[in-house]
């Protein structure tokens, strides 16, 4: 029986072991779409449950620190479950 394609993906995916993709892409557009309120902040990359936000102001930096958990929360409500555990600020600027 055929498959529709995007289960063959997920299911190529999961065989390459790289099931991480598929948990990236919706948590990737719910952070950028919950950083438009944080005008500066820039999503750099999620990686088991931690969430990595860059901005070169130190007053988007400090706000987002601040309300961490608050933005961990939005990102998770648009998800629909819980995959941020935590946000970080990165260091340095994504390439």
């Amino acid at each position: 029986m055929a498959r529709p394609v995007g289960e063959a993906l997920v299911s190529l995916l999961k065989r390459l072991g790289a099931e991480g993709v598929i948990e990236i892409i919706p948590v990737r557009r719910a952070a950028r779409e919950v950083l438009k309120n944080y005008k500066g902040a820039r999503f750099v990359h999620f990686k088991n449950g931690v969430l990595y936000v860059w901005s070169d102001d130190p007053g988007v930096r400090f706000r987002v620190q601040m309300l961490s958990r608050k933005i961990a929360k939005s990102v998770n409500a648009l998800v629909g479950s819980e995959k941020v555990k935590e946000v970080r600020l990165r260091r340095t600027p994504p390439p």
